[in-house]
């Protein structure tokens, strides 16, 4: 009976003790949680697809009520396990964060490493042998690429220098079917629409004018933003001219001259709507033709930066004699002339001279 009293009191004394002091029954105070996770693979070319697992982080007296991702790549994700994909080349230092069921919460952090480096010394070892014209050891280096790093970023540049080396070569029917292989393997490539144009090139370089027109169509209709699309209507013109289809033809460059009006092209294209018209015998329609790029395109030029005026100009006095138009033919061949003095044919020699020439002849024989 008196040790009953005696713990009973002692519990009281306690009490009061613990009461004076200020205090309660003190608290085990919340740990925060763990935050661990792994990840697979992590790096690798993009895109790149990366498992995220999260189930080794733990809470040490508690649970974990949530897991959040950030993928620093401007995207999230939640749950213990997630799948992201990463379509840049950079590194992104993945984030972790979880949370307890007391709010408490931890973070950590893992680099995904995108690889834009796979491939690229190979690539630049064939680019070298591309660049000294050396193209038959750049066929070999090229294919390396595509056979040991078919999944680099440097593969369809790869692709299409292939089949640029079989194109430099003259050996034409590869260069087609490499071109053809870049449209089916990178359709994403940057190189699309100028491997669509060199099929269209290299058709009409062995003289298949008619799928030509077939290739550099589907520029026009594939690539309508192609920077190519002026050129491949320019090259449509110059197929059916070559097939001596002038009707079609006139109508091509007319196209090149309304829808491309700022095109480098849409000089030549006038002048050879003019052209078209003299092969048809058509001499009055020419000279309509051709004055409008005296008119027009002052300045024009062809590719290899002779003046486009100056040959249209004697063009005219030739449609003029074909006229019969003595004194227009001779006022033509003057005003050439007058205008351009320094004008040269492709061959370098001076479109003046003849256009004198033709003075004199006029002169000499009709007047």
């Amino acid at each position: 009976m008196k040790r009953k009293y005696f713990l009973l009191t002692l519990v009281l004394v306690l009490a009061i003790f613990l009461v004076g002091c200020g205090g309660g029954i003190p608290t085990v105070p919340n740990q925060s949680p763990i935050a661990s996770f792994t990840a697979t693979p992590t790096s690798g070319m993009v895109p790149l697809e990366v498992f995220f697992d999260a189930s080794g982080s733990y809470d040490p007296d508690g649970d974990i009520s949530s897991y959040e991702w950030d993928f620093k790549d401007g995207t999230t994700g939640t749950g213990e396990t997630v799948n992201h994909t990463f379509n840049s080349t950079e590194n992104y230092d993945v984030e972790l964060t979880v949370k307890d069921n007391e709010g408490a919460t931890d973070s950590t952090t893992k680099t995904i490493i995108l690889n834009p480096t796979a491939g690229k010394t190979q690539f630049d070892k064939a680019m070298s042998y591309y660049n000294n014209q050396d193209y038959i050891n750049a066929i070999i280096e090229f294919e390396k690429v595509l056979n040991d790093y078919s999944d680099s970023i440097y593969a369809d540049d790869a692709q299409y220098y292939l089949a640029l080396s079989y194109k430099d070569l003259h050996y034409y029917n590869s260069a087609i079917l490499e071109f053809e292989n870049l449209l089916s393997a990178y359709t994403y490539s940057a190189f699309a629409d100028d491997a669509q144009f060199n099929i269209g090139d290299c058709y009409y370089i062995v003289g298949n004018y008619n799928q030509a027109l077939i290739e550099y169509q589907k520029v026009i209709d594939n690539y309508p933003d192609s920077d190519l699309a002026d050129n491949a209507q320019y090259s449509i013109s110059h197929s059916y001219l070559k097939s001596v289809q002038y009707n079609p033809a006139i109508s091509s460059f007319r196209k090149v001259v309304n829808n491309y009006p700022f095109s480098e092209f849409a000089d030549d294209a006038q002048f050879y709507i003019g052209y078209c018209y003299t092969e048809l015998e058509d001499f009055v329609e020419a000279i309509i033709e051709f004055k409008k790029v005296i008119e027009n395109y002052p300045q024009g030029t062809w590719p290899d930066g002779r003046s486009v005026p100056a040959v249209t100009q004697f063009y005219i006095g030739w449609s003029y004699e074909k006229l019969e138009d003595w004194i227009n033919a001779i006022k033509a061949y003057q005003k050439l002339i007058d205008n351009y003095p320094g004008a040269t044919w492709s061959d370098g020699s001076l479109v003046s001279e003849n256009a004198q020439a033709r003075i004199d002849f006029i002169n000499l024989y009709y007047l």
